[in-house]
């Protein structure tokens, strides 16, 4: 949910996206949340369709789609839980924020694992309707972009540092990507050269202690009762 008090001056300056170029569609029973949405929307030059019909709505992206789409979770003709899910089958990408006066923690966790952009209380003003969706897109542009990095780093076969697209280097980034997600200890093998310190900077870079410091411990200059005492 959004919280905000940026005023629409402050919030045009400070986008750095253009939302007169994005399509949007715009979905909820009440006839005047509808025209006052349409109204906003053309003073401000946004290209938005607004619908009262849920129905309507879902023909109008299967006939030509749209960049972002917003709407009510609660109408009588279909909801927008299952308005949201018949969007994403059509488009499993699309950017979907939803919305409603009956706002709840369970409201608001059912929209995102059916996925749900971002979820907002009504009711709202035009300020944080325009900032919400400024966001959502440059969130979900940037999920895309990171998404298409990491196909582009596969078909290339440089993955965590490292190159090499034969079976036994695939075998070890998908072992580097499921261990990397685990809190578990890890003994990385191998003759010396093999790439293990590698392996084991992949393994942290790409868990869930990226951010802490990687000690590295040279032991061969440790004695063996040394080393079981401070590492064991």
């Amino acid at each position: 949910m959004l919280q905000c008090k940026t005023s629409q001056k402050t919030y045009l300056k400070e986008c750095s996206l253009d939302l007169s170029t994005i399509k949007m569609l715009f979905v909820d029973d009440d006839p005047v949340t509808c025209k006052v949405m349409q109204r906003q929307c053309a003073s401000a030059g946004l290209d938005m369709r607004v619908f009262q019909s849920p129905t309507e709505c879902l023909n109008e992206f299967t006939k030509s789609g749209a960049d972002v789409v917003v709407t009510d979770l609660r109408m009588p003709e279909m909801n927008g839980f299952d308005l949201l899910t018949k969007l994403r089958e059509i488009d499993q990408d699309a950017l979907i924020l939803v919305m409603t006066g009956h706002s709840s923690v369970e409201n608001a966790v059912e929209a995102m694992k059916r996925g749900a952009a971002d979820f907002i209380k009504k009711p709202f003003d035009f300020d944080e309707f325009t900032l919400t969706v400024q966001r959502s897109i440059e969130s979900h542009e940037l999920k895309k972009e990171n998404k298409l990095l990491k196909k582009r780093l596969r078909r290339s076969g440089n993955r965590f540092g490292m190159i090499g697209d034969s079976p036994v280097m695939r075998s070890l980034f998908n072992s580097i990507e499921k261990v990397s997600e685990v809190s578990c200890n890890v003994i990385i093998t191998g003759e010396s050269g093999t790439g293990k310190e590698l392996v084991a900077h992949a393994l942290h870079d790409y868990s869930p202690r990226k951010d802490a410091p990687f000690v590295v411990i040279d032991c061969g200059a440790l004695t063996e009762t040394l080393l079981e005492s401070e590492l064991f």
